[in-house]
């Protein structure tokens, strides 16, 4: 694809209303080029920024000037095996780099360094940093970071100035965001829990820990500052039924108050009823593995033969589904559809061995995983085994292939978002962040072909059943068109039932609105026909 990411400025007290010229905001044009994360100077004269192209990685800076020219903040011996994914700008002229050493699935590594000279102070082992992204202490050259140890690593403070790496106390569950109190002196950490976020008050100097007592969902921590003559933590809060909202926690009298009310007044009422998500946990037939999801299930009473159901499958695969709400799932019960959206091996949240065990299990060992919960709901809830579809985007779009080519008297139907059809094609034209993700999921590519081509859904599409539906993306990047349009087309040879939609302009990410809405609106479209409801 020609996907380009664009390193952009708004004055956001004018709104972006008043900037409607994308070229006019843009100060660096990148290409060709994929931007992971950027940084502001503590000054506001410089951004820092990672990214890649196609031959390789960097980590460069640029100063805030329409027509500045990049340049490089950490030389390439330091990036020779790493892929960077974090970097921040922090205090007296240091920064640092949190990444990953290229097709390691636990080899995480963190480097401080000089963005202004390109001197490097040190590098430190860690986890790789699926979910947890630290931050600066606003006071001392102090970071957090996770030390290899373990399924979730130990949670520890360096010190750059005095060269300290010292343990500190950890929540239980899986760590993932964390912001500093203005004196230093507590880290407010994030840690995941099947699928489920909730937020400690670590204490430096004694080494305290508690938990916020939050309400029950996703919890992300964003500030602590002083409210109204006390001190509060202000967060998001979501679960299955509740739309995300700005929340203060105060510290001091432990009460949470929601303060913003962005979404319809409508949703939870008649004209938009919501339903609680369940939460399940269930073995694999693969090989007993624990598996956990959510389970949606409309509010009106199932038909005779049961719900009809859905199996929503998650992209990344390192992503995972939390109790949050979902708009799109909300409308599907509210058609008379179960939701089942499942936490299959390799997702985030369930600790390393979980995530590793997808290694070379593509297309198999995870396809069980989601298999073996659909059984599971079908004893223990009113499921008609006759009507359950799979849907899913990016790697679930693979899943959803892989579903119906590799599983085809299971499924009823399928709809399939930017899939992946051809894991040896993607190996041959992808840029280096994603050959690097090809490596991690597969291990040497050229060594191999034969098991990645095995687990394509290409190797297998004259064996799909089910009716299909697939929606790419020309301009997609990361997951390619053409060995989706082979996919089609020899379905379309033997008159199989298949809609293929094609967004000519579109990348990977659709983030209009309109698209959005066209497209979540056809797969409803297209479950209500091939799921038969109106039987």
């Amino acid at each position: 694809g020609t996907e380009k990411s664009y390193l952009c400025r708004f004055n956001v007290t004018k709104g972006i209303e008043e900037s409607s010229n994308i070229q006019e905001m843009v100060f660096s044009e990148i290409k060709p080029h994929r931007l992971h994360y950027f940084s502001w100077s503590p000054d506001g004269k410089s951004v820092l920024y990672d990214g890649t192209n196609e031959t390789g990685f960097h980590v460069s800076r640029i100063a805030n000037d329409l027509h500045a020219s990049p340049e490089l903040a950490l030389t390439d011996k330091y990036l020779a095996n790493v892929v960077p994914y974090i970097v921040e700008w922090g205090p007296q002229d240091l920064a640092f780099m949190q990444g990953a050493r290229l097709g390691g699935w636990q080899e995480g590594i963190l480097t401080v360094f000089n963005p202004l000279t390109t001197e490097v102070l040190t590098e430190i082992a860690t986890l790789p940093p699926y979910l947890f992204f630290q931050k600066w202490n606003p006071k001392w050259p102090i970071v957090p970071l996770l030390q290899p140890d373990g399924d979730f690593g130990k949670l520890s403070i360096y010190n750059v100035g005095s060269g300290e790496l010292r343990e500190i106390s950890q929540p239980e569950g899986e760590l993932a965001a964390c912001v500093w109190s203005p004196d230093g002196n507590i880290l407010y950490q994030q840690a995941v829990k099947d699928g489920r976020s909730i937020v400690h008050e670590i204490g430096l100097d004694e080494n305290s820990i508690r938990m916020l007592d939050l309400p029950v969902g996703s919890n992300t921590p964003y500030h602590i500052r002083d409210w109204k003559g006390q001190r509060v933590l202000f967060y998001t809060h979501s679960d299955a039924a509740l739309p995300i909202e700005l929340w203060i926690h105060n510290l001091e009298t432990g009460l949470n108050e929601k303060l913003t009310h962005w979404q319809s007044e409508t949703i939870g009422t008649q004209d938009f009823p919501v339903v609680q998500s369940k939460s399940i946990n269930y073995k694999s037939s693969f090989d007993g593995t624990i598996i956990h999801g959510f389970l949606l299930l409309p509010s009106h009473s199932p038909p005779a033969g049961g719900y009809p159901c859905i199996a929503w499958i998650h992209g990344g695969p390192a992503s995972h589904i939390s109790d949050d709400f979902s708009g799109i799932l909300q409308v599907f019960t509210q058609e008379g559809f179960a939701i089942f959206t499942p936490n299959f091996r390799g997702s985030t949240g369930y600790g390393l061995a979980f995530n590793k065990l997808l290694f070379q299990e593509a297309g198999r060992a995870d396809l069980q995983d989601v298999s073996s919960g659909v059984d599971y709901i079908i004893k223990n809830f009113k499921i008609n085994p006759m009507r359950v579809g799979i849907t899913g985007g990016s790697y679930g779009g693979y899943m959803t292939l892989a579903a119906l080519a590799f599983q085809p008297d299971r499924w009823a139907a399928g709809s399939a978002l930017v899939p992946i059809a051809d894991w040896t094609y993607m190996a041959d034209y992808s840029d280096a962040l994603f050959k690097d993700f090809i490596e991690e999921l597969w291990g040497d590519p050229n060594e191999n072909r034969a098991l990645m081509l095995e687990r394509s859904p290409i190797s297998k599409v004259d064996d799909v059943k089910a009716p299909l539906a697939i929606t790419v993306a020309s301009n997609d990047s990361r997951t390619p068109f053409p060995p989706v349009l082979e996919f089609a087309n020899r379905l379309y040879a033997r008159h199989h039932h298949l809609e293929l939609h094609v967004k000519p302009q579109s990348g990977h990410l659709t983030i209009r609105k309109d698209e959005t809405i066209r497209d979540f609106a056809g797969r409803v479209d297209f479950f209500k026909i091939h799921l038969a409801l109106n039987e």
